[in-house]
Parts: C-alpha cells; sequence; structure tokens
C-alpha cells in the first residue's frame, strides 16, 4: 500500500506546488497589469 501511495502523495505535492506558482504568477501579472 506504501508503494502506491508513496508516488500519489509525490505528485500531490508537485501538484499543489505548481498551483502556487501559478497563482503567483497570476498576482504577478495582475500587478503589472495595474501599473
Amino acid at each position: 500500500v506504501v508503494d502506491i501511495l508513496n508516488p500519489l502523495a509525490r505528485e500531490y505535492k508537485s501538484i499543489g506546488t505548481v498551483k502556487k506558482e501559478v497563482a503567483e504568477l497570476q498576482e504577478d501579472l495582475a500587478e503589472a497589469h495595474k501599473q
């Protein structure tokens, strides 16, 4: 079970990281748009 969960957990973590990066990018774009 652990062998199956580990890759899933890693994938989930990387998806979370990507989402965070996308959110930060969107904030940067919004800031640039305001100026």
